[in-house]
Order: structure tokens, then sequence, then C-alpha cells
């Protein structure tokens, strides 16, 4: 053997490159604006929005939405934003963190992207010594009600009939405790 291929032996392997699918969280940027305002505009229904559909060509950052960068946590795979969520300290009756925002690109429905958003949403509470995460979601939103209950949201609230141009739908208000407290109202 030679001494060159010997060098070679004696490297050390390098880290594996990460899967191709594999989810990734990371702060906003004011770049990511266009792609996380598409993704929002897909993500409407009636289903699981109370207002009327807007325009796809409507900032995600700013004005109208207020929605502020810092707020924000996206996920990336294979080098594309999949998803977002929004999270900011909001003291309320429900607790004192509030999800003003939670989408999933159609193509990464089903992939566990908004359940590592939420995860990754509660850690950032967790570490500003926030005590309990709440959320605003319609009772038709059956797939994301079963989402936050299987990582330990509990209704705090439900008002029936909130939405005239939502016939069935209830406004609820979910929320975590992050102390291992129980979950309660705070008001």
């Amino acid at each position: 053997m030679s001494d060159h291929s010997m060098e070679r032996a004696e490297q050390p392997e390098l880290e594996p490159e990460p899967e191709p699918d594999e989810i990734f969280i990371r702060p906003a940027c004011l770049a990511d604006d266009r792609i996380l305002a598409r993704i929002d505009h897909a993500g409407w229904s009636p289903r699981t929005d109370p207002g009327e559909h807007w325009s796809a060509d409507r900032p995600f950052f700013g004005a109208p939405t207020g929605t502020t960068v810092q707020d924000v946590l996206v996920a990336w795979q294979s080098e594309i934003i999949v998803g977002y969520i929004t999270i900011r300290p909001e003291l309320g009756p429900f607790g004192d963190w509030y999800i003003a925002g939670l989408a999933a690109a159609p193509a990464a429905h089903r992939q566990g992207v908004a359940r590592q958003l939420v995860r990754a949403a509660l850690d950032r509470a967790a570490q500003h010594d926030g005590h309990q995460v709440w959320l605003k979601v319609l009772s038709t939103n059956v797939p994301a009600i079963r989402l936050y209950l299987s990582l330990g949201f509990v209704e705090l609230s439900r008002t029936r009939g909130s939405f005239r141009q939502r016939p069935g739908a209830d406004d609820l208000r979910l929320a975590r405790s992050l102390r291992g407290l129980p979950t309660e109202f705070v008001g």
C-alpha cells in the first residue's frame, strides 16, 4: 500500500449529509416574505379561517398583517421553505405566549412540518420564561385540533356560533402549560 493510500485510509469519516427530506427550523428573515405569503394564501380555507380570502400579493410581514419577522419561525426541507409558525409574547386570559399563525405548504402536508414548528414555538416560549402558550382555532379545523391535542394543548374556551359567515364553526381557545403545571384559564 502506498503512503498516499495510507493517509486516505486514516482520515476520519465526515458526518453524513442530512437526509434530503429532513426538516429544519430557523428564524424567519425579510427575504422569506414572498414565499411565506404564498404558503399563507395557499393554506386558507373557510374551514380554517373566519375571514375572507386575501390577495396572493399581500405581503406577509408588516402592513396589513402586522406580522413581524422576529415572531416567525420557518421550516425548510431540501433548501425550500415548507411552512411557518408565528409566536409572540402576548399576555391574555389564556396564557403569556400566543401562536398567531401556522401553515405548511400543501406539498408538505402530513410530513410532520406543523408538529415540528409547534414544538419549536413551545421551545422558544420556554426559553423566554413563558408559562403557558395559547392559540385560537376554529372547531371545523379538525386536523389542527388533533395536532394541538396530541402536543398537550387543552381546550379552555369555546364560543359557539361566533362567525355569521361560518355557520357551525365554534371559536376555540387552546392552551398548553410550559412548566409542568396544569394548563389553566389565567384571566
